[in-house]
């Protein structure tokens, strides 16, 4: 008798916690919501449609594609200096022959230790291009935000949190009342949203706005 009873109470308290809940409306991008309001933002939208994403896309793929061009012609010349040995090793003396032999190993150790190198300073770079494309589109999001009362405002893109942040200590990081959820493991969190509360299309409006105007200096400003 007396576990029931509490487990009445208890499904009482869930009831009225459920009906006493303030209801969440989906707010569109065009009207200004008057209670608990959700928005969403696709960010690789924003990172592929925004002017300043495509210059950043461009520049790292120009980067990318000179680098590929150094590993290229290193490439080249190991499978040069491998045929050469295959084709007159059998006219060579042993020192000749050992020579050339160490000569081809070494230079495939360089390549793999070059192209090694070269993916963690492309990675390294990009990291710090998104890092700066992310707190500029996080103050355009939070100024939409707090011009049209969202309570909260998502994003589905698989951002590393490193990427979203940047290093500086959680402490150093300017509070926001923007919320962005993100998973640590890159996976999406959002599995559906209405295109009824999607912002992205006025993100990237804003964005390129603000990369615009000369008197911003091509960067949004902060709200004080």
């Amino acid at each position: 008798m007396g576990g029931r009873l509490v487990r009445s109470i208890g499904l009482l308290v869930v009831l009225a916690c459920v009906v006493a809940a303030p209801s969440v409306r989906h707010a569109s991008a065009e009207e200004a919501p008057s209670s608990l309001a959700i928005g969403f933002v696709d960010l690789q939208r924003v990172f592929a449609e925004s002017i300043k994403g495509q210059e950043a896309a461009k520049e790292m793929q120009a980067r990318y594609e000179a680098k590929q061009q150094e590993l290229d012609e290193e490439s080249r010349k190991a499978q040069e200096l491998q045929l050469e040995i295959n084709k007159k090793s059998a006219l060579w003396n042993e020192e000749t022959r050992k020579g050339k032999e160490e000569e081809y190993r070494r230079m495939v150790r360089d390549l793999k230790r070059h192209a090694e190198d070269v993916k963690q300073e492309l990675n390294t770079e990009m990291e710090k291009v998104w890092q700066g494309l992310i707190r500029e589109i996080a103050i355009i999001i939070d100024q939409l935000g707090q011009e049209r009362g969202y309570s909260m405002i998502f994003t589905w893109a698989p951002v590393p949190a490193s990427v979203m942040y940047g290093q500086e200590p959680a402490e150093e990081r300017k509070p926001s009342s923007m919320i962005l959820i993100n998973n640590p493991g890159l996976s999406p969190v959002m599995i559906y949203a209405s295109k009824s509360i999607d912002v992205t299309d006025e993100i990237v409006l804003r964005y390129d706005a603000a990369a615009a105007s000369p008197s911003e200096g091509g960067k949004p400003e902060e709200q004080q």
